[in-house]
């Protein structure tokens, strides 16, 4: 699923059904934010997202919101290695982290639930999550 934010135009997208990912480096959910305003562009999970592949994101959000991370699993294979559930950048921000389910499986270490990288140039506000939960089980 995709969404793009132009100057003048929102965009939101919302997942309410089953997201499969099964192609190395790919991504369930994407954002490309062209406005620079972090608020005109937003995914929203409210179903599922299965990484069954290397190298991908179940949510790829840079300067955008990712206002629901809904349900995210990682396939317990190597299958999934070098996978994050969600990955923002460039400002981006999830909204709440509190209601995310995320299944890294445990068959190693080789993939993350959050990963949060840079600032965006413009406003110089740095990539951040909110809510509860980041990183308990």
């Amino acid at each position: 699923m995709f969404a793009q934010g132009t100057t003048g135009k929102k965009a939101s997208v919302k997942n309410t059904g089953t997201i499969n990912i099964g192609t190395k480096e790919s991504v369930g959910m994407y954002a490309e934010n062209k406005t620079g305003n972090l608020a005109d562009v937003d995914l929203h999970n409210a179903g599922t997202i299965n990484i069954n592949s290397k190298s991908s994101a179940g949510i790829y959000a840079p300067k955008s919101t990712v206002s629901k991370v809904g349900t995210i699993k990682l396939k317990d294979t190597n299958d999934s290695d070098g996978s994050s559930a969600v990955y923002i950048s460039e400002g981006g921000k999830v909204a709440d982290t509190a209601s995310a389910v995320i299944n890294l499986g445990k068959v190693n270490q080789n993939r993350v639930a959050y990963y949060v990288n840079g600032k965006n140039a413009t406003t110089k506000d740095y990539s951040a999550l909110a809510g509860t939960k980041i990183g308990k089980g």
